[in-house]
């Protein structure tokens, strides 16, 4: 059985409170906008209709504050139910994840690990493509100075990566890196070069 919804019929009672109301002031004005429009009656001078109209008005208030508090422990009521409802709700997704991560340890599945991160040693770009750094380089910092052991580095990942894009001079410590399709101006020249010796 569905309980009842104590909002249902406030509307009324409060048009009915405010007609009530203007009956119990003789339909007068506090303030009348005209001198042809009627003012209301002082206290004692009040027809027998307005001061039934009083009482009933203050019956309907005495109703309306009934059903008001009424209202207020159906709401309160409701959002404690939905509250709760939500809550069995969270925690059933919880129990669901944590079962379904406790299975994948079972069967000895890892969860999946973050991309690595390759880094420029020169400036500090990032990028999860190896091959992407190693282009930046060749294009961004050809000729600037690096260590033996990046330059080692440098290199072994361009063999890799099938690239020819380090070629260390010890005498000054400096690398110049190109590689087939990398889009540098100066690839073309390199490889018209690479018949008579590295460059």
């Amino acid at each position: 059985m569905t309980a009842p919804d104590f909002s249902h019929g406030i509307n009324e009672l409060a048009d009915l409170i405010n007609f009530q109301v203007g009956a119990w002031h003789d339909f007068g004005y506090e303030v009348p906008p005209t001198p042809d429009c009627k003012p209301v009656p002082p206290l004692g001078e009040r027809s027998a209709e307005a001061i039934r109209a009083g009482h009933e008005a203050i019956e309907a208030i005495d109703q309306l504050t009934r059903q008001l508090y009424m209202l207020r422990e159906q709401l309160v009521g409701e959002l404690r139910r939905d509250e709760d409802i939500r809550a069995d709700r969270v925690d059933a997704l919880l129990a669901e994840l944590r079962a379904g991560r406790d299975e994948a340890t079972a069967v000895g599945v890892d969860e999946p690990q973050p991309a690595p991160v390759h880094v420029c040693p020169h400036c500090g770009a990032e990028d999860d493509d190896e091959a992407v750094i190693s282009r930046h380089m060749a294009r961004e910092h050809a000729a600037e100075p690096v260590s033996p052991e990046d330059a080692a580095l440098l290199d072994a990942v361009a063999g890799a990566l099938g690239y020819q894009t380090v070629t260390l001079d010890d005498a000054v410590g400096t690398w110049t890196g190109h590689g087939p399709g990398c889009g540098c101006p100066d690839c073309e020249g390199m490889r018209r070069d690479a018949a008579g010796g590295s460059r």
